[in-house]
C-alpha cells in the first residue's frame, strides 16, 4: 500500500518539477548567505536567518536550527508539535518528543516574525508531496552522482513483511494454537487504516465481532496486541479511548474482547509464571489488571 503512494508521490513530484528536461531548483535567497554552522542536505535551503538573545537561529526547508549559549539543537520541522509566543519576546516551541525550546528576542517586532515564519513551515501539509523527503529524493538524483543515485536505486521500498510479523510472534512465544490467533480482518486497511495487516487478537474473538469493536473505539483503534513477556505470559496492547460520550455508552463486544484478553494471558502464562499478588495496577482506562485472571496493560 505505501509503497504504491510513495511511487505515486515520486511521479508526480518529478513531472512537476520538471522544466526543460532540468529540475526545477529552488532559488536560494539572500539568507542562503548566512555563515552556516552545519551543512545542508540535498534539497535543503534557508527560509530565514537571524539571532535570539541566545544566538543564532536559522529556518530550512528541513529543520530549525538553535543555537543557546554553548549548545547547538537539529530540530527537522516534522518534529515540531506547537509554536507559541508568550512574554512578548519569548518564542517557545513544543516537540513531538516532549522536548522544548525557548528562544529569547530583543524586541517584540523579531518574535511576531519568527513566530508566523515557524507556523507557516509547521503547518500540516496539503498534499504528500510536499514532504521534504521527496524534494531531497529528486536532488540527491540530480546531483548526488553515481554512488548515490545506485543507493536510491537499490533501496528496497516499503512492504508489509508478514513473515516478520509471524517470526516476532514466534519469538515471543504466543501460543497461537489456542490462546492467540492472527487475524488478517485488516487486510485492506478498511478495518483502520493506521494498523497493519495482520493482528494478534485472542482466538475466541471472531473477526465480525472486531469490525464492531472498531465502531466504539476512536479512530477504529481496537485493543491489539503487540507483545509479550515470554516468561509470565503478561501482555502490551495498543488501543484508542473508547467513545462512551457524554452517556456513558457501553459495548458488551469490546468488553469481551478485553475479557478475552486477560483470559488468553491466564491461560499462556509460560512455564515460569508468577503473577505478583502485591502489585498493583491502576484501573485507569490506560491499565487493567486482576489477581483472578491473566495480566495486561493498555497502550
Amino acid at each position: 500500500m505505501y509503497g504504491n503512494i510513495y511511487k505515486e508521490a515520486i511521479t508526480r513530484f518529478n513531472f512537476s518539477n520538471q522544466t526543460g528536461g532540468k529540475w526545477k531548483m529552488y532559488p536560494l535567497s539572500n539568507e542562503q548567505k548566512v555563515n552556516l554552522p552545519f551543512g545542508l542536505l540535498a534539497g535543503e535551503y534557508v527560509i530565514h536567518s537571524g539571532n535570539s538573545v541566545e544566538g543564532l537561529l536559522v529556518l530550512t526547508s528541513y529543520r530549525l536550527y538553535v543555537q543557546l549559549r554553548d549548545c547547538q539543537y537539529h530540530v527537522p520541522l516534522g518534529l515540531i508539535e506547537t509554536v507559541e509566543q508568550r512574554e512578548l519576546f519569548h518564542l517557545h516551541i513544543g516537540c513531538k518528543d516532549a522536548r522544548s525550546y525557548r528562544c529569547t528576542f530583543d524586541n517584540n517586532e523579531i518574535c511576531l516574525e519568527w513566530y508566523s515564519q515557524l507556523l507557516k513551515e509547521t503547518t500540516a501539509l496539503r498534499q504528500l508531496e510536499d514532504l521534504f523527503a521527496f524534494r531531497y529524493h529528486v536532488w540527491s538524483k540530480e546531483n548526488g552522482g553515481d554512488d548515490v543515485i545506485s543507493k536510491i536505486e537499490n533501496q528496497k521500498q516499503f512492504i508489509y513483511d508478514e513473515m516478520a510479523f509471524k517470526n516476532e510472534v514466534e519469538r515471543l512465544k504466543f501460543d497461537t494454537h489456542c490462546a492467540w490467533r492472527i487475524s488478517s480482518v485488516n487486510k485492506s486497511y478498511k478495518l483502520c487504516p493506521s494498523y497493519p495487516p495482520l493482528l494478534l487478537v485472542p482466538s475466541c474473538i471472531s473477526d465480525e465481532n472486531l469490525e464492531i469493536v472498531a465502531k466504539f473505539r476512536s479512530s477504529r483503534r481496537i485493543p491489539a496486541v503487540v507483545w509479550r513477556h515470554s516468561g509470565n505470559g503478561a501482555v502490551i496492547a495498543r488501543c484508542s479511548q473508547p467513545e462512551v460520550g457524554w452517556l456513558g455508552w457501553r459495548s458488551a463486544e469490546d468488553e469481551d474482547l478485553l475479557k478475552a484478553i486477560s483470559d488468553a494471558c491466564m491461560f499462556d502464562r509460560g512455564p515460569k509464571s508468577m503473577l505478583d499478588k502485591e502489585s498493583n495496577l491502576s484501573h485507569s482506562p490506560a491499565s487493567v489488571h486482576s489477581e483472578d485472571s491473566g495480566q495486561f496493560v493498555l497502550l
